[in-house]
């Protein structure tokens, strides 16, 4: 038998303990869960924000439907904050976009110019690259494959030059 003074020392409640994580079947006591997680979230959240100056927005939506949000400074302005962020970067991104797109285009034309150049200084006797697409392989002389390596060797050069990578 017990004594009285220690039945009222007795805990009534079951305390902390390791839960399986799954919904509970029973929806009061998942009601009287997410409120008391809820505050803890929203507890340590702050605690969170002091520490670390943080800016966080938490938006929770309970079975019921009911809507809970909790931030720092406040939910609405962090949402603002990300919302606008987001714009911005989209906005960079497609500035970035025609940024790269006038670059490969003024890269492709500069390289059109070279291949002119090359030709013209290559005079009659070396082929253009417009000559040495149409000739097939098979047909070509050991010595006109050995060329044709050179050439493709220079343009692969002046290629990765105009590009500013390095040559591997």
């Amino acid at each position: 038998m017990m004594r009285s003074d220690e039945q009222v020392t007795r805990k009534r409640t079951r305390g902390r303990r390791k839960i399986p994580i799954e919904k509970i079947k029973c929806p009061s006591a998942r009601q009287v869960t997410f409120s008391k997680r809820r505050e803890g979230l929203f507890r340590k959240a702050s605690e969170l924000a002091v520490l670390c100056g943080a800016e966080f927005a938490i938006i929770a939506i309970s079975g019921g439907s009911k809507v809970y949000s909790f931030g720092n400074p406040d939910a609405g302005t962090v949402i603002n904050h990300y919302l606008n962020k987001r714009k911005m970067m989209r906005d960079y991104h497609s500035i970035v976009d025609e940024e790269a797109i006038g670059s490969y285009v003024r890269a492709v034309e500069a390289l059109e110019g070279e291949k002119r150049k090359l030709a013209a200084e290559r005079g009659g006797g070396g082929k253009g690259f417009e000559e040495w697409k149409e000739e097939k392989i098979q047909e070509m002389s050991l010595e006109e494959m050995e060329e044709y390596l050179k050439w493709l060797e220079c343009l692969r050069t002046e290629i990765v030059e105009k590009i500013g990578e390095p040559s591997a």
